[in-house]
């Protein structure tokens, strides 16, 4: 555990508290803060209207399930009220519970492990396309060229794509099974389509 919430945490998780705690407010009086949503997150520390409040009061325990917004006004009332106490450890208790926290920040990890897949099987059609067309229209095409252009391709189409990824894209629509093969001339990496074996297995060898 930290010492204090860093810039990061309390970027990261204010949305998220926003929305469980149902509204930009402070979770003790239920007082909106001033500021607008649309400029909030450009405000941290001292600078923002919301405080973030530890509900057990030990500002090591930094778990998300253990913070609320609150206004300065009642965290420095806090430590001297023991109704608000006793709602700051049942809220705890409740978050602890729900298991709220992880149960979000799991389903965004999944979307975008989802999302990323889903980028991964579009720019492998996108080489593959451009492969089975160029090889088509010329008879060969230039390896390194190749990645350059699949990579601007992709990069058009979705703002993604490195040589490394367009790289095993190639390798795999170049594999011994695949229509396509690498091979060298003159010192150069070639694409070209893969010459079947013409061979009659009854022929002797």
């Amino acid at each position: 555990m930290t010492h204090n919430l860093t810039d990061k945490q309390k970027s990261e998780w204010l949305n998220i508290v926003i929305e469980r705690d149902e509204g930009y407010q402070c979770w003790y009086c239920k007082k909106p803060f001033s500021l607008s949503q649309n400029d909030f997150a450009e405000y941290s520390g001292r600078m923002s209207p919301h405080l973030f409040d530890h509900l057990n009061n030990n500002r090591r325990d930094n778990r998300i399930d253990n913070v609320v917004l609150c206004c300065e006004s009642c965290n420095n009332k806090k430590p001297h009220d023991s109704d608000m106490q006793i709602l700051a450890t049942d809220k705890l208790h409740d978050s602890e519970k729900r298991d709220y926290m992880r149960e979000k920040f799991t389903k965004k990890a999944r979307n975008s492990e989802n999302s990323e897949v889903q980028i991964s099987k579009t720019n492998y059609q996108i080489c593959l396309q451009y492969v089975t067309k160029k090889v088509d229209q010329f008879g060969q095409i230039d390896f390194k060229e190749t990645i350059l252009n699949i990579v601007w391709k992709c990069r058009e189409n979705n703002n993604t794509g490195s040589p490394q990824a367009t790289r095993n894209y190639l390798n795999i629509i170049c594999c011994i099974s695949a229509p396509f093969e690498i091979t060298k001339i003159d010192g150069k990496k070639i694409i070209h389509r893969r010459v079947k074996s013409t061979k009659n297995n009854s022929d002797p060898t």
